[in-house]
């Protein structure tokens, strides 16, 4: 990837606030990550890994967010109000909390806070510190105080009403300084492995609480038993079967001896997957790690309603919505991510923080026969004021100089 230097210019610095002015230009070179080899190892242990574009409008993402484009928000909205993660950048001693590579697209209102590292109204306790990093033809002034920081539009003063409000003291030249993310080759990585997963073979047939098999066609409102009783498990559906459930029931919980995969089958022609997603039984934040749902095709995949899904979601050539106040309980990788509105969850559209713990390969090669319910997957289509002391605002945010 092609980059220019990075250039850094002192605005000012009064009342004890150092006050940067950042221009951020691509610099001329940027370590490439290390090769993954996991299923996502790639994706670097962020919450939410995104390749192009991601769109924040209301929720909350509980770890840290990576994205090889830009991120632009609408309002509130906090990130990695849980955990910054472990990813440190070169030249950093903090995690990267926030990664945006091509900058920061601020509010169209000129309000909103994107918190980082920040505690939020649903997570009081406060989070160990985390840095920003903002990358791309962007322009920002960077004002920092004591172990709080604020990134406003360029030319603007720290108490200006669109802000990115960061949990740590950092300084512009981190802020700026490249991450060794390259966005382009781990993709390219993300994409063969789901493309790769989705060719394992089923083991995994879906039934009634009776163990009759469910039919080839599954009606609206059924509810589903997964027997788990295998080591690692591939279950291949279709999308209009999958959603069709309304209850998953697991024989036993996921596990590290009992992992289970997902392959969704959209059908050619569709391009959009709207999911809303069933309730689960016997999966919950601790069996997270162990279940990943593999969408390798690019249709859109909107996941709707106020449904919890345990379990990664891994569409590396997908445009991924999360709608209606539901909540994802593990990483998210996809191309482009938007996140709100809608839902009256009080936890809003979430995001919990579960790392991938599912292998890349097809655990046991040995297939049962397939059950009417479970269908071949496709092979994906080639490929989103100044004065006087500051005082306390709410949900734990830092006071603003």
């Amino acid at each position: 990837m092609d980059r220019r230097s990075l250039r850094l210019a002192v605005a000012s610095a009064t009342l004890g606030v150092t006050a940067l002015a950042v221009l951020l230009a691509p610099p001329t070179t940027e370590a490439t990550a290390a090769a993954p080899s996991g299923t996502i190892e790639g994706a670097l242990g962020f919450n939410v890994f995104v390749r192009d574009l991601v769109q924040l409008d209301s929720g909350e993402i509980e770890g840290p967010l990576a994205v090889g484009g830009p991120v632009r928000w609408f309002g509130d909205f906090p990130v990695a109000s849980v955990t910054p993660g472990e990813f440190i950048a070169p030249g950093d001693s903090v995690p990267s909390a926030l990664v945006a590579a091509q900058g920061l697209v601020f509010p169209p209102s000129n309000r909103g806070e994107l918190t980082v590292a920040i505690p939020s109204g649903g997570h009081p306790a406060p989070p160990p510190p985390g840095y920003a990093k903002v990358g791309g033809p962007s322009a920002v002034s960077v004002y920092s105080a004591g172990e709080q920081t604020w990134i406003v539009p360029h030319g603007q003063g720290p108490r200006y009403p669109a802000v990115v409000a960061v949990g740590a003291g950092q300084n512009a030249e981190s802020v700026g300084r490249a991450t060794g993310i390259d966005f382009a080759a781990v993709f390219t990585h993300l994409q063969s492995t789901s493309h790769d997963m989705a060719e394992c073979q089923n083991t995994v047939r879906l039934t009634d609480l009776t163990g009759k098999p469910l039919p080839a066609r599954i009606p609206p409102g059924t509810l589903a038993v997964v027997d788990l009783s295998r080591g690692g498990n591939v279950l291949n559906i279709s999308a209009p079967n999958l959603g069709a459930l309304a209850t998953v029931i697991f024989s036993g919980p996921p596990s590290a001896s009992s992992t289970l995969l997902v392959n969704v089958d959209i059908p050619v022609g569709q391009d959009q997957f709207t999911w809303a997603v069933p309730r689960f039984l016997g999966a919950s934040v601790a069996e997270a790690p162990y279940l990943l749902w593999n969408f390798p095709g690019s249709a859109s995949v909107v996941l709707n309603g106020a449904g919890a899904l345990p379990g990664t979601v891994l569409g590396p050539r997908a445009e991924l919505g999360i709608f209606g106040g539901g909540t994802v309980i593990g990483q998210v990788v996809a191309d482009e991510l938007a996140v709100g509105p809608g839902g009256d969850s009080p936890d809003g559209n979430l995001v919990r923080h579960a790392v991938n713990a599912v292998p890349l390969d097809c655990a046991d090669p040995t297939p049962t026969e397939p059950g009417p319910s479970a269908t071949p997957t496709a092979s994906p289509s080639p490929a989103p004021t100044a004065t006087g002391s500051p005082s306390a605002s709410p949900y734990g945010r830092p006071p603003r100089p």
